[in-house]
């Protein structure tokens, strides 16, 4: 299967590799992964620190890395195939205090597609926990499917905003999370 790592600031090399191997699991939770073919990925803003910083804060390169976090795609095998899905990038370690208390979007030991050890989105195939793919409605093309993780960006922005009912905002900077924290506010 083709793949695209990053092996340094600038320097994206697109090679074979083989489909990727059922890993063992870390927590009895983690069993259950599945085998996906990737449809469509976003390209993000730390995506693009990644490419020209080899970083993202602290975060340094320290292998070949495959970037990617906002993507989707079609289960390949097992009793799911041909489900069109959302890929949630964030698998949360289900031990820690966030996690117990529910918030596993706070996961101190979240392990993060296209981050440190954690290969990403931008080949052909990846082996991911099944309870993070999302099933996707006919109406809802690939490409928007991988919207989806930059949309929830956008909803936290504007939940965090505390906007009241017919409140006015200003959202400074109009990428793709602007634009969608746009429409989010028009719809609110």
């Amino acid at each position: 299967m083709r793949v695209a790592r990053l092996y340094g600031t600038g320097d994206i090399r697109v090679g074979d590799e083989p489909e990727p191997a059922r890993t063992a699991p870390v927590r009895p939770h983690e069993d259950d992964e599945a085998l996906v073919r990737v449809t469509a990925v976003g390209i993000c803003g730390s995506d693009l620190h990644w490419w020209t910083e080899g970083a993202i804060g602290d975060a340094k390169l320290t292998r070949p890395l495959v970037l990617g976090h906002e993507g989707a795609g079609v289960i390949a095998a097992g009793p799911r195939r041909g489900e069109r899905v959302a890929i949630d990038p964030a698998i949360p370690c289900e031990a820690c205090r966030a996690c117990h208390d529910g918030y596993r979007n706070l996961c101190y030991n979240v392990r993060f597609a296209g981050h440190g050890e954690t290969d990403g989105m931008l080949r052909e195939q990846l082996r991911w926990p099944a309870r993070l793919l999302h099933p996707l409605p006919d109406q809802v093309s690939d490409d928007a499917g991988a919207l989806l993780e930059p949309l929830g960006v956008a909803l936290h922005a504007m939940d965090l905003g505390h906007v009241p009912f017919g409140g006015r905002v200003t959202v400074v900077g109009c990428g793709p999370i602007g634009l969608l924290l746009l429409q989010v506010l028009r719809v609110a």
